[in-house]
């Protein structure tokens, strides 16, 4: 009995150091798990003012500002915590528990209760349901898996390898034609005559056979290329990452209070917003990649039309691949190695947040176990304030590696939008080079128009990524890095 009366006098000290009313102080075992009983079911009595929260609003952080401000306890007073307390206080007197005994009662029935009982109580004691939480971050977590799966397929595509032997054959066929624009039309018409007569091959007759076979050999590797194969890939990929940035607007507005705070408000407009337009830009891709055939001009196969491309590409200036597509060639050759950096650093990611998003449960059971378990006497009176605490921490950390991987996977899609849209605008530039007009096409006219498409989404996306990077940042739990910043990413 002595040792009961020491106990409670330590435990009343504990409880009043952490603002537990003084109506524990001196009392029986059955009258103090009463009051303590009494205490947890005060956090879910309906009042003007919860209890007092330190810190003040002052001294949080975004996060915690727009955590404590969305998430608030039920006014359901019959929920887990309060129901075991309850069993307790009625095992008190048949079990003569001491208050040390009671608290270790407390505690194993939520601990015995396993994992599974966190669904139970978060949902009668905070109104956040697992249910609907954890199945929308596995959708989310499968949909950037299978956009980090797709960015390897497109670096293989056959089309990459095609449209560079394109280029180095036109670049060879510039050089052709400035060589003979060089010697002169006079120079090449002796040198011709000059082959005519003798076995001999002057310089300038290489170039002009070249020139000569350029038209329809062109012609082939334009048809030959793989592009609707790489449509496809690069259309899944839009599809996932469309699908992906869905499931996060849908996190916010259909998981309920603790949705919206993983997906802030300020994020819903431009999220949705980029869905739509990359949405567009897939599907403009698609268009481009899918349209047959290429090539709607017939090689010629005359000396007469021969001269006339000759003249248009060296005599008229029209044969300008150097100029047009230079820059283009070298930024596309210097995505591939960000490409493949975007995608390594996207999977460790990935694999931490899959691990985050698996152990949400057990983890945050263990801690609230563990928490009861420091200072039994102190922790369970307020056992809801918590678990709200505890709860605020998981989704911080939670919440913190989302936006890390949504920031990593616009990285990756703005970089593969990029470098779809610079193999899209070479065909642009091999069209110009072969001397098309409006109203001679080389190659489809619709394929041309479809080009102008992607050219136009890829200015909206990239405008539309700055938003949504700005927007990540307003409740951000960690500071952002000079890795995140927007310009960094453009």
């Amino acid at each position: 009995m002595k040792k009961n009366i020491i106990i409670l006098l330590f435990a009343s000290l504990s409880l009043a150091a952490h603002d537990i009313p003084d109506r524990f102080l001196g009392q029986s075992v059955s009258s103090a798990w009463h009051s303590i009983h009494g205490n947890i079911k005060s956090f879910f009595e309906k009042r003007e003012k919860q209890p007092e929260q330190k810190p003040t609003l002052h001294d949080l952080t975004p996060f915690q500002k727009l955590f404590r401000q969305t998430i608030s306890f039920t006014h359901n007073t019959k929920n887990v915590l309060s129901t075991v307390a309850e069993h307790i206080l009625d095992e008190v007197t048949e079990k003569m528990y001491s208050i040390e005994q009671a608290a270790d009662a407390f505690i194993a029935r939520i601990e015995d209760a396993g994992e599974d009982i966190m669904q139970e109580i978060l949902q009668e004691t905070l109104d956040v349901d697992l249910d609907e939480l954890m199945p929308c971050l596995d959708r989310i977590y499968t949909y950037i898996h299978q956009l980090k799966r797709t960015a390897p397929r497109l670096k293989k595509a056959q089309v990459l390898t095609q449209i560079n032997s394109l280029m180095k054959y036109l670049e060879a066929t510039q050089a052709h034609a400035a060589n003979i624009q060089k010697e002169g039309i006079a120079q090449l018409s002796v040198q011709l005559a000059s082959s005519a007569l003798s076995s001999q091959k002057h310089p300038l007759v290489t170039s002009f056979e070249h020139l000569y076979g350029a038209y329809p050999a062109v012609v082939e590797k334009i048809n030959d290329l793989k592009i609707t194969e790489a449509g496809a890939i690069a259309h899944s990929a839009f599809n996932n990452s469309s699908e992906m940035v869905e499931q996060v607007v849908l996190l916010h507005s259909s998981t309920g209070s603790i949705g919206r705070v993983l997906i802030d408000a300020p994020l819903v407009h431009p999220l949705d917003s980029l869905k739509n337009q990359i949405r567009k830009l897939g599907n403009a891709l698609e268009f481009v990649t899918s349209t047959h055939p290429v090539i709607v001009v017939a090689p010629p196969t005359t000396t007469a039309a021969l001269m006339e491309i000759l003249k248009t590409f060296v005599w008229r200036g029209g044969f300008s691949l150097k100029e047009v597509a230079t820059e283009k060639i070298e930024r596309l050759v210097g995505l591939t190695s960000p490409i493949k950096k975007q995608v390594q650093l996207l999977s460790r990611r990935l694999k931490n947040f899959q691990q985050i998003v698996a152990e949400f449960k057990p983890h945050l059971h263990g801690r609230f176990i563990a928490k009861l378990k420091e200072s039994p006497l102190t922790a369970i009176p307020i056992a809801p304030k918590v678990l709200l605490d505890l709860l605020e921490q998981e989704i911080e950390l939670v919440k913190s590696k989302l936006v890390v991987i949504m920031h990593a996977s616009l990285v990756l899609t703005y970089r593969l939008s990029d470098a779809i849209a610079l193999c899209s605008s070479l065909l642009g530039c091999v069209n110009e080079c072969m001397g098309a007009t409006d109203d001679q096409q080389f190659i489809h006219r619709d394929i041309i128009r479809g080009i102008g498409f992607v050219a136009q989404d890829s200015v909206g996306f990239t405008n539309i990524i700055i938003n949504v990077t700005e927007a990540l940042k307003e409740y951000n739990p960690i500071p952002f890095r000079e890795e995140f910043d927007a310009v960094e990413l453009l």
